[in-house]
């Protein structure tokens, strides 16, 4: 059938051919790629996915795979292995289990695998392993609940009332060089 500014009306069934740029190929339409992971510029629709731009730029697997080499998201959240990590659309991201090696976080910098803290005050109870300290300031004031660890280690042990700041204070093994007072770090 050959036809010049037709009309038609009904079900129009095609399993070769083009249609406005695009060819159809079995369960395929494309223009420019010809397949999900060709190394072409174009369009490809497929029952194995949708891909756009030259090679996998913009990619979705039929499995809900998404490829994507420049991808902004504005409003609604994101949310990966069903909660176990998420970004809501005000930037508040929830996850269980971070690994850092460097970087920032509130304030307090990450070096060498050590979490830098350059002030705190402790609500309830922090317990560590391992706390090393080159000046370490416990008050009362500071410390609601209880800080332990197995080692302490630290030059200088700070404190405005010692027998309040070691009530609030257990280690195993407790090393400091020095006991000052709040402010000036005289010893005792």
């Amino acid at each position: 059938m050959v036809a010049n500014e037709a009309t038609i009306t009904g079900t129009v069934t095609a399993s070769s051919g083009k249609i406005g740029g695009f060819t159809i190929s079995g369960s395929n339409l494309y223009n420019g790629k010809s397949s999900l992971t060709a190394n072409s510029n174009g369009v490809y629709i497929g029952t194995d996915g949708i891909s756009l731009g030259k090679g996998s730029t913009f990619k979705v697997t039929k499995d809900g795979a998404l490829t994507a080499s420049n991808l902004t998201i504005t409003g609604g959240s994101i949310n990966l292995g069903s909660g176990v990590f998420s970004v809501s659309n005000a930037g508040v991201v929830n996850c269980s289990n971070i690994t850092a090696t460097g970087g920032t976080i509130g304030g307090c910098s990450i070096t060498s695998g050590k979490l830098i803290i350059p002030a705190a005050n402790i609500t309830g109870k922090l317990t560590a392993s391992h706390i090393d300290a080159t000046d370490l300031y416990v008050s009362a004031a500071h410390i609601t609940g209880t800080l332990s660890a197995d080692h302490i280690d630290t030059a200088l042990l700070r404190t405005n009332n010692l027998a309040s700041a070691m009530a609030n204070l257990t280690a195993a093994r407790l090393v400091y060089l020095e006991v000052g007072g709040a402010g000036n770090g005289t010893g005792l």
